[in-house]
């Protein structure tokens, strides 16, 4: 019987906690020093973007036997929450607890800071209408919840 991905899910053996075959999984070099809070590859390279509650973006080469290379490392003043690439791949965006958006031209490598909010900037994505003029960014930030 077929499922959603083209195969019947299985039980896993009791005590497993691992979905999934690892064997061909490779470790990141360099990896964040803390939780991991989002990921994006980008849509034109073999490029991986990692954000961590370590207050760090890592942007990653990946090669095709899945080793990786650090590229770019910039930081925020707080943990970073989420991350995006532009439609070309030429930009990322990313946001924080330091209640900031910035955006890494990966030509360049320069950040630049795009958006201060009064809360935490939990999520960040590019987006394009059409007939626009190019790419927008929405941002998402709540007020902390009140007693």
């Amino acid at each position: 019987m077929s499922g959603l991905f083209g195969t019947t899910a299985s039980a896993a053996p009791a005590g497993t906690t691992t979905i999934g075959d690892l064997k061909n999984d490779v470790a990141i070099s360099n990896p964040p020093e803390d939780t991991v809070s989002d990921l994006a590859f980008s849509p034109t390279a073999d490029i991986l973007a990692v954000s961590s509650w370590d207050n760090k973006v890592r942007i990653y080469q990946i090669a095709s036997n899945g080793a990786s290379e650090g590229k770019h490392i910039y930081e925020h003043d707080g943990p970073v929450m989420s991350v995006d690439f532009s439609k070309d791949g030429n930009k990322l965006v990313s946001s924080g607890a330091d209640k900031q958006a910035k955006i890494c031209d990966l030509q360049t490598l320069q950040t630049v800071q795009v958006a201060a909010h009064e809360n935490v900037v939990r999520s960040v994505r590019f987006f394009e209408l059409p007939n626009s003029n190019g790419p927008m960014l929405v941002t998402e930030h709540k007020p902390p919840l009140e007693p």
